[in-house]
């Protein structure tokens, strides 16, 4: 797709597109400078990009000052471009709650950002150095029961009402996937019944 900045002809490619969205010809789009080529290609030299973690990191910095004041931190992004972006945030103040900050009064501040990225959610939720906490707070819209780590840290064993799981799976897996990948642990859901056959005993890879 063709865009035009000021007299400058830009490409946004269909792989760096969000899928399924449809651009207006006329209406203004906002995008990430991708790359500036050395020689124009089919009369393009700049490459747009709409798809990847930094357009969205940009987004929140235009959108949220405490974010680009770095009172707020971003300190992890995953998206599935078109799904779901989940965003991890940290307050240096403590006066400053990161996620009200966020998301603003009635959805103030994300509305906004939502708006450009059309039909993809956004779960934002606050980075914890507990990894247990972490992984409860990645799976949201989802209510957790609780976590518990494997010995060696690398599976997080989770259980939840049986209601709760498609919630947690979401669509095509992308939720536990998306929650995976921030958190950094392989994400096992349990039921009640069968964490409690479990937590007597000491949880451990097999190799």
């Amino acid at each position: 797709m063709s865009v035009k900045i000021g007299d400058i002809l830009a490409f946004l490619p269909k792989s760096l597109s969000i899928p399924g969205e449809k651009l207006a010809i006329g209406f203004s789009v906002r995008a990430l400078l991708r790359d500036v080529l050395e020689e124009p290609q089919n009369d393009y030299q700049l490459i747009l990009d709409r798809s990847s973690v930094a357009f969205l990191q940009q987004l929140f910095e235009l959108e949220i000052p405490e974010v680009f004041e770095k009172l707020v931190e971003i300190k992890k992004i995953v998206r599935v471009p078109g799904y779901k972006a989940k965003v991890a945030v940290y307050s240096h103040d403590r006066n400053i709650d990161p996620v009200g900050t966020c998301v603003g009064v009635g959805g103030s501040r994300i509305k906004p950002v939502l708006r450009d990225l059309g039909s993809e959610k956004i779960d934002i939720f606050p980075w914890t150095e507990s990894i247990e906490l972490f992984v409860k707070n990645s799976l949201k819209p989802a209510k957790i029961d609780g976590v518990k780590l494997s010995d060696d840290e690398k599976t997080a064993y989770v259980w939840l009402d049986e209601d709760q799981r498609s919630i947690a799976i979401g669509k095509g897996g992308q939720n536990i996937a998306l929650a995976a990948r921030i958190t950094g642990v392989n994400i096992q859901l349990m039921r009640e019944d069968e964490f409690k056959n479990a937590e007597n005993i000491s949880i451990q890879e097999q190799e």
